[in-house]
């Protein structure tokens, strides 16, 4: 019975590395609204809570934070860029040395950052976001168009380093929580600025 209670807690700790995609999804999810929750109540204090508007910080952290960033991410660059799954496992000092491994993670985040970010991520946000307010497909491309230089100036700002120190650094099974917590911030500040547009 003892050795079963102490058990818990490791398999508990474990999940992230043993269920990936799943954690990804839920953490995400739970994430992203939270996020949004607390730019709502605390920061512009709103009279009036928007539920759809959180609902779709909810919704857009779980399908596409959690999941289709974790097949890009993880599988996708695992497949395409296989010399940065040996880097990853390295130790710091033999990461310095591995020129190959190197080159392999600076084209993840290249593809990220400049292919990923402006050309997925931005442009599956405000779809999301703009629908699950009742807002049109074109609504939201038109918001999108208005919004993507301030929104690219803002992400390279805040995640291009990030990313670079993640991708070097994460394990690929690590990689979207690490991604979760930084974001918890980058929402939301996207919330802040966001938010509140149609």
């Amino acid at each position: 019975m003892w050795a079963r209670l102490t058990t818990i807690p490791k398999r508990l700790t474990t999940i992230p590395k043993r269920h990936p995609f799943v954690f990804s999804i839920i953490l995400t999810g739970v994430k992203t609204g939270a996020a949004d929750y607390l730019v709502q109540t605390r920061i512009e204090k709103k009279d009036a809570f928007d539920y759809r508007r959180n609902a779709a910080f909810w919704l857009f952290g779980a399908w596409f934070l959690g999941g289709t960033q974790y097949l890009a991410q993880v599988k996708l660059l695992q497949y395409w860029f296989p010399a940065a799954g040996p880097f990853l496992a390295r130790s710091f000092r033999e990461k310095l040395r591995d020129r190959a491994g190197q080159r392999a993670v600076m084209w993840q985040c290249v593809c990220n950052l400049v292919v990923w970010d402006p050309f997925v991520y931005f442009p599956l946000f405000w779809l999301t976001k703009i629908k699950v307010q009742g807002g049109s497909a074109r609504d939201a491309f038109e918001a999108y168009k208005r919004n993507i230089k301030s929104d690219m100036i803002m992400l390279y700002k805040i995640g291009g380093p990030f990313t670079v120190f993640n991708f070097t650094m994460s394990p690929y099974w690590l990689r979207v929580p690490m991604t979760a917590a930084y974001s918890f911030f980058f929402t939301a500040l996207v919330s802040v600025r966001r938010g509140n547009e149609r």
